[in-house]
């Protein structure tokens, strides 16, 4: 079957460029492989104004900053809305009439065949696309719902536990309406799918897109040509944590690294780094990263690839969290080698002493850690394993070809 050409506006939660960190370098991959369909218009939603007027190859962009809230008594509602409701909060952050009308006005003069929902955030959308005749996608970046759950179980009784399972039914219920009312739905790995499935029952309109990069964006670290941060000591033995630290399970890695795994790893190697690389760091995090002077909170950097070029290890501690994790294809694509936990390399095509060494306890990833900077040898082997395995399942070009049959199928 042909593809006709098509126009797809894509609803995306943060700005998708520069695409830094999971959600914006999804949204930029699946961007990018659309284009070559037609054109494409961009809503996107972010708690921040942006310094861009237009973005690359992009037909027509609007942003709309979720801090607007209109006049005085727009902001009251709002206030009161968040102190006397138990919804999630993050539905009525991301909705406002200025948004709307700007939505309205994109789908009116865009005219889309295609509308392309990135992320439950996004919810509060959903009927104004439904007003309009176009196709409609669900990129669901993760399974909120579990996400969720997994997040609500680490609480601990109280007035806050209440609070947060009464959120989760909220939750629940969007996604599952969205699930039912799109034509498809796009996830990042069978291993979502099958959350999906457990959750909401079998659909025969899930496709797997994985989430993948742009090789080529990595060449230079990989082949030690990327120039390093500025103001940075370099140490030989470096490790690097990357992520967006407005999400609870990367606090909490965070939290692991600086408490179990960094002291013990300095007491072996006393020169050695922790670099926390991401945005939104709380102030808390800060405070306990003040504990080691070698331990660096980077906050919003314009491009990870020059912390990727200083690091000699990327470790990704996660216990708990959805989707799949970009900051571990970045890593292979990069040529560093990777130590992660069963969960942080959940959904990625990876094996444990051919791609990257997978352990689950302090103990294990601090040995992991010591065996990599101790034999180079391991770390070449696992490195020219993981690029090998990145370029041919996890690269925008392989990416490609799982969105392809998709679409044919929404417009057969």
């Amino acid at each position: 079957m042909t593809i006709p050409s098509f126009r797809t506006l894509f609803i995306v939660y943060q700005l998708p460029y520069p695409p830094m960190g999971g959600s914006p370098l999804r949204n930029w991959q699946n961007i990018n492989t659309i284009k070559k369909y037609g054109e494409v218009g961009v809503f996107s939603l972010s708690y921040k104004n942006h310094k861009f007027k237009t973005l690359p190859g992009i037909n027509s962009w609007h942003n709309y900053n979720m801090n607007y809230r209109g006049s005085f008594n727009q902001r009251l509602a709002k206030k009161l809305s968040k102190f006397l409701t138990w919804r999630y909060p993050l539905f009525d952050d991301a909705y406002g009439e200025v948004g709307a009308k700007k939505l309205h006005e994109l789908m009116r003069t865009f005219q889309p065949d295609l509308a392309i929902i990135s992320q439950l955030t996004c919810y509060p959308y959903l009927q104004i696309v439904k007003n309009y005749k176009c196709k409609i996608i669900f990129d669901a970046h993760d399974i909120v719902a579990d996400v969720f759950r997994q997040k609500s179980g680490l609480l601990i009784g109280g007035k806050r536990k209440l609070i947060e399972k009464l959120q989760l039914m909220d939750i629940s219920s969007k996604e599952a309406k969205l699930i039912r009312t799109v034509d498809q739905i796009w996830v990042c790995s069978e291993t979502d799918r099958k959350i999906l499935q457990d959750l909401y029952g079998k659909n025969r309109l899930s496709y797997i897109v994985p989430n993948g990069i742009n090789i080529s964006d990595y060449a230079n670290v990989k082949n030690d040509n990327c120039s390093l941060p500025d103001r940075l000591n370099y140490y030989e033995k470096t490790i690097i944590f990357i992520g967006s630290f407005g999400y609870q399970p990367n606090i909490n890695a965070a939290n692991f690294l600086i408490d179990k795994v960094y002291p013990r790893l300095r007491n072996i190697y006393p020169d050695c780094q922790l670099l926390l690389v991401g945005k939104d760091v709380p102030k808390e995090l800060l405070e306990t990263a003040k504990k080691y002077p070698n331990i660096i909170c980077t906050g919003t950097v314009p491009d990870v690839k020059p912390y990727l070029a200083a690091s000699s290890i990327v470790v990704t501690p996660l216990f708990e969290g959805g989707g799949t994790r970009l900051k571990i294809l970045e890593a292979f694509a990069a040529g560093r080698p990777v130590v992660s936990t069963t969960k942080g390399v959940e959904g990625i095509n990876a094996q444990d002493g051919k791609h990257l060494l997978i352990r689950d306890d302090v103990e294990g990833i601090i040995w992991a850690i010591c065996q990599l900077w101790s034999d180079l040898s391991l770390g070449k082997k696992l490195t020219a394993a993981a690029y090998e395995l990145v370029s041919w399942e996890y690269s925008w070009e392989a990416v490609a070809k799982k969105i392809e049959p998709a679409v044919k199928d929404i417009f057969r």
